[in-house]
């Protein structure tokens, strides 16, 4: 066993140093809901405020999409519709397909969802965030806008595909998704036309 003093801060202080390390690290997946079993969610990626552009791989639901950087972005302003429901294909007893006939009527979610895929899937945005960065659930919020500067979170309340739901701080463009909601409900768009 080495007793030398210096031999011994050296080895406190490596030890100390680790030990910080570590815990700031767990602290940091704490606060930020970060999960390490999941790769898809890059620890510094994730936490980025800076970069502001980025483009939208899949679109989950009307109020909810994938960046190109596995960011998820929750549309501030939204409360999104249900995705479609998968029709369930009938098999014969060999399971192969059996063909059915098509429905001549498609569903509000099918049309929001057809919709918000043109609109956004495998298109570069700019995305723009408000006073809380993140929900409960660990999403990041902000307000997306086209090349064309539209914003699709208004986009989406005017075609109907969502209802709204402002919940300050994030009031940034509480006015504009106002208006189009209020649009979409007199003109019957979307979910308003029952």
């Amino acid at each position: 066993m080495n007793l030398n003093p210096t031999y011994l801060k050296i080895k406190v202080f490596k030890t100390s140093f680790f030990n910080i390390l570590l815990i700031s690290f767990c602290l940091l997946s704490i606060f930020t809901k970060i999960s390490f079993a999941d790769n898809s969610n890059p620890l510094f990626l994730s936490l980025s405020k800076k970069d502001n552009t980025a483009i939208v791989k899949k679109v989950v639901n009307s109020g909810l999409v994938v960046l190109d950087d596995k960011r998820r972005i929750r549309l501030i302003g939204l409360q999104p519709i249900d995705p479609p429901k998968r029709k369930k294909l009938k098999t014969n007893q060999f399971d192969i397909i059996i063909e059915q006939d098509q429905e001549p009527t498609t569903t509000v979610e099918e049309r929001a969802f057809e919709y918000i895929n043109n609109l956004l899937e495998n298109k570069k945005v700019r995305i723009e965030f408000d006073q809380q960065y993140r929900d409960k659930g660990g999403y990041i919020l902000g307000y997306i806008f086209l090349p064309d500067g539209n914003l699709v979170n208004v986009e989406i309340l005017r075609q109907g595909f969502a209802s709204l739901s402002i919940a300050p701080p994030n009031t940034k463009y509480a006015s504009e998704l106002r208006n189009a909601y209020i649009e979409a409900r007199q003109q019957k768009n979307g979910i308003h036309s029952n």
